[in-house]
């Protein structure tokens, strides 16, 4: 008889309905809370049972059409640190918790969220200046932040917050060195209102990307090659895009930046859907005095679809898909991290993220290794959503030797009467990948 009531009783427990406290925040916290409160891009905070009581349906719903979490990478392609896609059993478990009515539970089993998901931000250090868009329908501008650090320093981990998100298209946060700042100071004092125009880069006078003037395709090759060549001339530290959560850098890692270095935010508005408005967006910023393996963000293009010399043509009425590789012997760019990495013949880059950028046109993109020996994915997105770009943290860093290539491959689906290509218009189209790189 005791054995009977003991396993009537086991029977029962294990099939108690989950609470709200005892299993549901978990699960709700890890997976949509990231965009779900108070300060993020969803329209309603989920971060407290009467939240999420409130909207139970609409939360049941989505579940089941499986809209929501907007998780965006393919399961065939690479596993993530930061997915918030839901499993088979917290999707189950999320449903069972609304149809037994929602019991909430005892807060006393109410988990804590894991440390290394939580952006602990050290400084904010918002636009100087409101701003309001006065070229439509898109408006590049940047400010000079108003911070410089006293000691050198790393940064550890990027948020940044969009004042107005009616008008913000996305922002890049640059990082320049101090002999630059005359340059940038003079472009601010020289243009009416806040900050300065900057299209494609941090620069106000159209050298963002490269100074090309009057040359031809074989110079700028050969140019791209020489050892004298440096680059674009700054660091890029972190974006914000649709959809995009804090970034916090593996541990042990960051971006260094130096006492004369200064910080210049470029916003890019777009009025398509809203009337012009102010907008003072914030960089949030954690840092360290230092750590065991300085980092890069990469952004990965043909460098040639940016100059307009190999044109990203997207026909009027067409699907259109265009692929970029570089790397190898004949690599433009990868070399010259390698050698700023002082890595050794045999040694990796090693590639902690990843992240995908295309406009409103595009339907499919995909960022992966190609090796002598096969094809590394590292993210694939089969669905684009603009509205939700993220950089997705690899659960296992990939290595990228100096034989290897990085490619780039976007698909659009241009439905309307016009021919598309690379632009800085919300109407015209990118394909653009990002990567997070140190050295091993």
């Amino acid at each position: 008889m005791i054995l009977l009531f003991a396993l009537a009783a086991c029977n029962n427990e294990a099939h108690q309905d989950p609470t709200y406290y005892g299993e549901a925040k978990e699960v709700i916290d890890q997976r949509c809370a990231s965009c779900h409160n108070d300060s993020g891009i969803a329209p309603f905070p989920l971060t407290t049972y009467k939240e999420v009581s409130a909207v139970a349906a609409l939360v049941e719903s989505t579940v089941k059409a499986g809209t929501m979490p907007p998780w965006q990478p393919a399961d065939d392609c690479n596993d993530y640190q930061n997915s918030f896609d839901l499993t088979e059993h917290e999707k189950h478990l999320i449903l069972d918790f609304i149809a037994a009515d929602l019991p909430e539970g005892d807060k006393a089993d109410a988990p804590r969220p894991p440390e290394s998901q939580v952006f602990l931000k050290d400084h904010s250090l918002p636009l100087p200046l409101p701003y309001t868009p006065v070229t439509e329908p898109d408006d590049y501008r940047c400010q000079i932040l108003d911070w410089q650090p006293e000691e050198e320093l790393f940064i550890t981990g990027v948020d940044i917050t969009p004042g107005n998100p009616a008008v913000a298209h996305h922002a890049v946060a640059f990082i320049l060195d101090g002999s630059m700042r005359e340059d940038y100071e003079m472009w601010d004092a020289e243009q009416e209102g806040p900050g300065y125009a900057c299209f494609g880069g941090p620069a106000g006078d159209g050298s963002s990307f490269l100074d090309t003037e009057g040359m031809s395709f074989d110079e700028i090759v050969e140019m791209m090659e020489s050892d004298d060549f440096e680059g674009a001339g700054f660091t890029w530290l972190g974006a914000w895009v649709p959809g995009a959560i804090p970034s916090v850098f593996p541990e042990g890692t960051g971006i260094h930046m130096d006492t004369d270095d200064f910080i210049v935010l470029q916003m890019h508005y777009n009025t398509q859907a809203s009337d012009p408005a102010p907008d003072q967006s914030v960089l949030n910023i954690s840092v360290a005095e230092e750590v065991e393996r300085p980092a890069i963000t990469l952004p990965f293009t043909d460098p040639f679809w940016v100059l307009d010399m190999i044109p990203m043509h997207i026909p009027a009425g067409q699907v259109t898909t265009h692929r970029f590789a570089d790397g190898g012997e004949n690599s433009l760019m990868l070399h010259r991290l390698r050698e700023g990495f002082e890595l050794a013949p045999e040694e990796p880059l090693i590639i902690h993220s990843a992240t995908l950028h295309m406009h409103t046109l595009g339907q499919a993109a995909e960022l992966e290794i190609q090796r002598p020996d096969g094809d590394e994915c590292l993210l694939k997105i089969d669905d684009w959503d603009f509205n939700w770009q993220n950089a997705y943290w690899l659960s296992q860093p990939a290595e990228l030797y100096a034989e290897d290539s990085l490619a780039v491959s976007c698909t659009w689906d241009n439905v309307g009467d016009t021919d598309v290509k690379w632009g800085e218009g919300t109407g015209d189209e990118m394909c653009l990948g990002a990567l997070y790189l140190t050295a091993p």
